[in-house]
């Protein structure tokens, strides 16, 4: 059975249009043929005399990647709330990551006219969340500038801006991985040009049009050492007006 799951990713699910659709699937050292199909994913390296760098931020396209139907969750039920809506998503099979959580519940929280919130959790288990004070909304706006989709199967939610049909927000981009101490929830970027994304030691625009670059937009407490993050975050891409992202998470 895996053998013949294997073949059929290989031959169906792995027919990317273009190279930028791809998403790792191997982020760590050393990928390998057996590493990448042992995940389920898609092996197919692109020989080049650019594919490979001694700089580590430039990644480069992967040659291992996620197939279109790689396993993920899909929307079993959406309720209408007081602060926006509530979905329950699940997901029917375990994949690499050790400890996954297959049953989780999505609040999507239209909670000012300029501000969405987007709450993951745990469906079944009650788990640590950082005692952050935030604004307490109990009721959702009637009118916002931005407006939310829902993809059911594969779940996907796309923001955008109403006034400029920009989007703010897409995940359809890879699967969404949810474990004990690992959270893999992704985003396209809304534009190819970004100042920001983490304190670096390097020019303010960062340019990934052509390149594929790992940022960490974490911070951490660190003396300035060329292309490492640092000690401040923020987003900015030359949209205006601009928007920005706040992300709690608990590992």
């Amino acid at each position: 059975m895996i053998i013949f799951f294997i073949s059929s990713v290989s031959a169906q699910q792995c027919d990317q249009s273009v190279e930028t659709a791809r998403f790792d699937c191997h982020p760590e050292p050393f990928a390998s043929s057996e590493k990448c199909l042992a995940r389920y994913c898609c092996w197919k390296p692109i020989f080049s005399p650019t594919n490979r760098s001694t700089n580590s931020l430039e990644v480069n396209v992967p040659s291992c990647y996620y197939p279109r139907d790689f396993p993920t969750y899909k929307i079993i039920t959406n309720e209408s709330t007081v602060f926006g809506q509530r979905l329950t998503i699940v997901k029917q099979q375990t994949t690499y990551m050790p400890n996954e959580i297959l049953n989780l519940t999505v609040d999507l929280l239209y909670e000012t006219a300029q501000r969405f919130r987007l709450r993951i959790y745990d469906s079944t288990k009650k788990r640590f969340e950082v005692p952050l004070e935030v604004p307490v909304v109990e009721t959702k706006v009637n009118v916002t500038d931005y407006e939310v989709s829902l993809s059911q199967a594969p779940f996907a939610i796309l923001v955008k801006r109403k006034s400029t049909g920009v989007t703010l927000f897409d995940s359809s981009t890879s699967p969404l991985i949810y474990a004990d101490q690992f959270i893999k929830f992704s985003s396209y970027l809304s534009s190819p040009f970004l100042y920001g994304l983490g304190e670096h030691r390097q020019p303010l625009l960062i340019n990934v049009t052509n390149e594929w670059r790992k940022l960490t937009f974490w911070t951490r407490d660190q003396y300035p050492v060329q292309n490492v993050n640092l000690y401040g975050k923020y987003i900015h891409t030359r949209h205006f007006p601009v928007h920005q992202y706040f992300m709690i998470h608990i590992r």
